[in-house]
């Protein structure tokens, strides 16, 4: 063990010495025994704390203020014989007090206490020279895993994940506002409730904590820019440092006025005072913002430290240790006493670990470097095979604790065993599942928390459903009701207040993982609901629990319940439904990354009256009704409610007819009778000229009513057959390609809107009536345009996975340019610019998608707008006046709110029928009248005849079948065509 600096005060531990101070590392060994003992070396600005392996304290340099434990000789290391009934793990100095934590999480404390910095309270004797406990941790029931101590201010670290400071908060140090510039008591930094934290580090008047991803806070006194937030304003409450992100931040340490980051990578960052050169430079400024020191690029740090006015940085690869800053008191090890402002490195430093070692006696392998104020040490070993210290790699004793896959599943082995330690992890899982911030750090992507961020949740959501479920088993049911009672009393009563950052939403992701949500018919008042305010408090993310939950508030027994009950069964069913409702809309902006069928809630339809429903939410749409939240509709129950409009329209409709005819009977001048249905009469040689023409002669109003085709000289009654055959024969003809009013798309055999016709819109919006009556008379229909059709008629905006159903093959086409990745230039490769070539009339066109996209190539940085105007083009641009007179005469006849509420695949679903068919569920569910049975030799052979169709064969089959949602009931059994 190597020490250098000052040593006045005995802070070295090198005994009686004339040296002062001490320029070069010094060996300490003599003095103090096997330092392969050592587990830690700490220094205060001028003391030191050594603890060994198997948890006992040594400490020497400055006792004024009892800072040492003892009053043994304070120029030796020297036991702290009150700590040896304990098992100390940490220990951390301050300017004049210590902190140690004990193996089972209790914090004892001595030195000073002026300022409250020892927790004990405010005590008559502001020197404590012995360790004294800090009950008031103890007594909550805490158990802290970290300490850390500024010159006169203490922070703590439970293992929940709550964060405690006391002491000096004259600059905000304690990171709790500025209500009292002293705290003798702990008090719970409540702001970064939530927040996974893995380090926690305290400067002279400053503060930091460092989550398990990388997120850096900070507080304090600010006034060199210590805190690396822009200004120099002290902050009272601790503020996200956003500039070091993405930098993968792994350690952070701090000096009286200054800050050193270590990242992931190695490079080394300082902020603050720069007046004596601490900040590595190569200047005296001062730095407000984050600083890469230049002078260390290329090397790989694997430690750092900050001395009050130095700093100190090692590098494993070449052995050397370098130091910066002040070196008035020979802190910088170099042999002199110099202020050097950029890195240099420490005199007689360590010969890198290769084929040029020489095996001299005095060659060592340093494991780690700890420095204070003034003074430096350097623990190291003749012992090739010690690994040197590398704070890239956390120590995870100090972390708060959390769940992996793997330690539920030995937590769940040690439960089966004979003689299972139950209190112990009883204890492990109320902590964990009592904490937001041990749950926000559970269950971590190894390869992804680091880059969390609003699309990256950091959380492997596929383990922790593992975990859980494997927590289900447990066949100990008191453990069971510990674990819900602490999410209940520990998670959802913390999530009554904003998260602080993005890492602290983890905890909405991993609840619904729970097996909460598998019984929130037992939890719903006291998990469900809260949680689900808590997400509307959020406007966030979470999962299926809410619809287990409405399944259970809307299967609540019918008999009578009292006002308040029924006034609290609202509430709840109305809050899931808000949920909900947010996350429908997330997911329908992310482009349905959870399929949209998964939002139904099937019982609702089985349980209430949805057209009773809707007729209640149409006369006061304020009241709770279910058509506030359509996504819960199957697509079958929004066809029926679709139905039910139009059926109220046309009973509307009628009943206006009706009137009419009254009045004209009582007037005194001749009026023709109003006929009360929408009448066509046609000829199946000119039904394409006849529909026009008489539609083209009604009114909006004439449209709502009920459909009666007649085809001329044919009699017949249109019990839905005539309907079919009309719309059949009519859209088959009418969208023939061949009227040039639509063109065909070969490679998706399907049709769109010629932008070259000689059609005008009127023609286009007569067709769009003809579809929305079809709708509206609940008749499935052949329309073989695109699915992108549908989601263009509810008014949403096509992206590039809609072109798939349009052309795919040009749709593959630009997914390969948006992922090309080869280094070579796309300009070159590609050849394309934003300009489109089209043949109109013989001759070639070329068409800008941009202004003077002619002459714009498609590079890599705009190969996205290029996909984007593309497709706009082709689906909006090039055919806006056709497709708009096409959707106002649809919207003319069945649009409204119902329509609304369809999905584009539920929408398309109901007007062209499933496209996914069962033939053999058909032929099981198939139901026979008279003397035909299943196994009739004539139903026998109609079912041998029928699956030896092609599949084209067996769907035109299918013609006869209706109404739009299946035949249930007698009375619509297949019917002719036309009935002679």
């Amino acid at each position: 063990m190597f020490c250098w600096g000052k040593s006045s005060e005995g802070q070295l531990g090198l005994g009686a010495t004339d040296d002062e101070p001490v320029l070069s590392p010094r060996n300490v060994e003599d003095t103090f025994g096997n330092v392969a003992e050592i587990k830690d070396i700490v220094c205060g600005w001028d003391h030191t704390a050594v603890l060994k392996e198997d948890g006992v304290v040594y400490t020497c340099g400055s006792n004024e203020h009892g800072q040492l434990g003892h009053h043994k000789e304070a120029k030796i290391l020297a036991r702290v014989d009150a700590l040896e009934t304990r098992t100390i793990k940490q220990v951390a100095c301050g300017q004049m007090h210590t902190l140690a934590v004990t193996d089972n999480g209790l914090v004892l404390a001595w030195g000073d206490n002026t300022k409250g910095q020892l927790g004990l309270g405010n005590t008559e004797n502001n020197v404590q020279s012995h360790p004294r406990m800090v009950k008031n941790l103890q007594s909550a029931g805490l158990m802290v895993t970290q300490v850390a101590c500024g010159a006169r201010h203490s922070l703590a670290l439970t293992t929940g994940g709550f964060l405690f400071s006391w002491g000096d908060n004259k600059n905000g140090q304690l990171g709790i506002g500025n209500s009292s510039p002293v705290h003798y008591l702990p008090e719970h930094v409540s702001s970064l409730l939530g927040v996974p934290f893995a380090l926690l580090c305290a400067g002279g008047y400053h503060s930091f904590a460092l989550s398990l991803s990388g997120a850096l806070f900070s507080w304090g006194r600010n006034n060199f820019g210590q805190l690396g937030v822009i200004d120099n304003k002290d902050r009272f409450m601790p503020e996200l440092l956003k500039s070091l992100r993405s930098q993968r931040v792994r350690h952070v340490t701090a000096g009286e006025y200054h800050t050193a980051i270590l990242t992931e990578d190695g490079g080394v960052f300082t902020f603050g005072c720069g007046s004596y050169g601490q900040l590595g430079h190569d200047s005296n400024n001062h730095e407000c913002n984050p600083r890469k020191v230049v002078e260390l690029m290329g090397k790989i740090v694997t430690q750092v430290a900050c001395g009050r006015l130095h700093t100190l940085a090692y590098v494993a690869s070449s052995e050397k240790l370098y130091s910066f800053g002040s070196g008035d008191n020979g802190q910088l090890g170099n042999n002199q006493v110099i202020t050097v402002n950029s890195p240099v490195a420490v005199a007689n430093s360590w010969v890198a670990n290769d084929a040029m070692r020489t095996n001299s006696v005095g060659h060592c392998v340093v494991h780690r470097i700890a420095t204070g104020g003034d003074h430096c040490y350097v623990l190291a070993s003749k012992n090739d095979d010690w690994v040197p210290c590398d704070l890239r790699m956390q120590d995870s004793s100090k972390h708060l604790w959390t769940l992996s896959e793997s330690s539920v599943k030995e937590l769940v082995q040690q439960l089966s065993l004979p003689n299972p330690a139950l209190t112990e992890i009883v204890h492990k899982l109320e902590t964990v599942l009592s904490s937001t911030a041990s749950l926000n750090g559970s269950f971590l992507d190894r390869q992804n928390h680091e880059k969390t961020s609003s699309r990256i949740h950091g959380v492997h959501l596929a383990s922790a459903r593992r975990a859980f479920g494997l927590l289900t088993c447990i066949k100990h049911q008191a453990i069971v009701n510990k674990i819900f009672a602490a999410i209940k009393q520990g998670v959802i009563h913390s999530l009554l207040q904003p998260p602080p950052d993005i890492e602290a939403l983890r905890v909405y992701l991993l609840i619904p993982e729970c097996s909460v949500y598998q019984r929130a018919e037992e939890h719903f008042d006291t998990i469900v609901i809260p949680f689900s305010e808590a997400i509307l408090r959020l406007t966030a993310d979470a999962g299926k629990m809410f619809q287990d939950c409405v399944k259970y508030i809307i299967h609540f027994p019918a008999p009578k319940v009292a006002d308040e009950e029924a006034r609290r069964r609202h509430t709840a069913l109305r809050t899931c439904l808000d949920v909900l409702e947010q996350l429908n809309v997330v997911n329908t902006e992310s482009g349905d990354i959870v399929p949209f069928n998964q939002f139904y809630i099937p019982e609702i339809q089985a349980t209430f009256d949805i057209r009773a429903d809707y007729y209640n939410w149409i006369q006061n749409e304020q009241n709770l009704s279910f058509c506030r939240y359509p996504f819960v509709y199957d697509a079958e129950a929004k066809t029926r409610l679709l139905q039910a409009d139009a059926v109220m329209q046309m009973q509307s409709a009628v009943e206006e007819v009706s009137r009419r005819n009254v009045q004209s009977m009582m007037s005194p001048l001749p009026i023709n009778q109003v006929n009360p249905v929408l009448l066509l009469v046609v000829k199946r040689e000119s039904i394409v000229d006849n529909t026009l023409t008489q539609i083209m002669r009604c009114g909006p109003y004439d449209l709502k009513k009920p459909l009666k085709v007649v085809f001329m000289g044919e009699e017949g009654v249109d019990a839905g057959g005539v309907k079919k055959e009309f719309f059949l024969l009519l859209l088959t003809e009418i969208l023939d390609p061949k009227y040039g009013m639509f063109t065909y798309i070969e490679e998706s055999q399907t049709i769109w809107f010629n932008n070259q016709t000689f059609e005008e819109s009127p023609m286009f919006l007569l067709i769009g009536v003809i579809c929305g009556l079809a709708i509206y008379n609940s008749m499935i229909i052949d329309l073989r345009f695109p699915p992108v059709l549908y989601k263009k008629l509810l008014g949403r905006k096509p992206i590039l996975e809609d072109f798939r159903g349009f052309k795919p093959v040009v749709t593959r086409n630009l997914e390969y340019l948006l992922e090309y990745s080869d280094e070579e230039d796309i300009t070159e490769t590609f050849g394309l610019n934003f300009q489109i070539v089209r043949e109109k009339y013989g001759a070639l066109e070329y068409i800008d998608l941009i202004p003077d996209g002619g002459n714009t190539a498609v590079t890599r940085e705009n190969r996205e707008q290029y996909v984007d105007v593309y497709i706009d083009y082709y689906l909006n641009k090039s055919v806006e006046k056709q497709f708009e007179a096409f959707a106002t005469g649809f919207h003319r006849v069945c649009g409204g709110k119902v329509l609304d509420f369809f999905h584009p695949e539920e929408l398309m679903q109901m007007v062209v029928g499933c496209q996914d068919y069962d033939f053999r569920e058909l032929e099981k569910a198939a139901e026979y009248k008279g003397e035909y049975y299943k196994h009739h030799p004539v139903i026998r052979n109609f079912w041998e005849v029928f699956f030896e169709f092609t599949m084209v064969m067996k769907k035109n089959s299918l013609i006869i079948i209706q109404p739009v949602v299946g035949g249930k009931r007698g009375d619509h059994l297949p019917v002719a065509h036309t009935c002679f």
